[in-house]
């Protein structure tokens, strides 16, 4: 059975739906062009028939998790992390389409990056809309905005939905020290939880030294057609 992604195809003007499994019969879609189907299952155990649709897979979505404990956040005095304000919006959303280059639609070769960047500009739009439950802030070093934050409160936990650094300042300890400064802003939640792409290797190291922990893989898959 498929499931109208109602927020997607509004925003990419795509038909988009998702499905629990990665197999439907060719004959069942109504919906013939302009479609995108996503699936995402913890194990591939499924056989592909002849006249089913041919999903192709994406990726593999790690999920990790950091329980959190605020001991001693690190000295950094030229580098800051505040709430994001509305008249910075554009050159944050700038800094993130330039930056980001692993979720599943950047992975799926098959998506036009015009589509991607809609989907972008309208996800981290969201988070200016000041909705309780969701957060941005920029990252300032020396007075300059170099990256964003976007996280979800759930249940006692933080989920990072987005960490964009601009290229220039990488490897210079500021996803460490973002983590340090969350925690510390939130020491009465439980977990920080947080998704990259298998591909982001850079991430995947990222978050293991910074002591999270594998909870989950998902495989993903999608059917795309134009």
């Amino acid at each position: 059975m498929l499931f109208k992604d109602i927020w997607l195809s509004k925003v990419s003007n795509i038909n988009c739906f998702n499905i629990k499994f990665p197999f439907l019969r060719r004959d069942k879609l109504n919906i013939k062009k302009n479609i995108l189907i996503s699936c995402k299952i913890l194990k591939i155990n499924y056989l592909q028939k002849k006249n089913n649709l041919k999903f192709r897979f994406v990726g593999q979505n790690i999920i990790f998790s950091k329980d959190i404990n605020f001991k001693k956040k690190k000295f950094q005095n030229k580098l800051s992390l505040n709430v994001s304000k509305k008249k910075d919006k554009k050159k944050l959303i700038n800094i993130c389409i330039k930056n980001l280059k692993s979720s599943r639609f950047d992975l799926d070769k098959k998506i036009p990056r015009a589509i991607i960047k809609k989907i972008r500009f309208s996800w981290i739009s969201s988070y200016f809309l000041k909705r309780r439950y969701k957060l941005a802030y920029s990252v300032v070093y020396q007075k300059k905005i170099v990256g964003l934050l976007c996280i979800i409160k759930k249940k006692k936990n933080l989920i990072i939905d987005l960490i964009a650094i601009s290229k220039n300042y990488n490897g210079k300890g500021f996803g460490s020290y973002i983590i340090d400064d969350l925690q510390s802003k939130f020491p009465k939640y439980k977990k920080i939880i947080v998704g990259t792409y298998r591909q982001n290797r850079q991430a995947v190291m990222f978050y293991k030294k910074c002591g999270f922990k594998i909870i989950k893989i998902y495989n993903v898959f999608h059917y795309y057609e134009k």
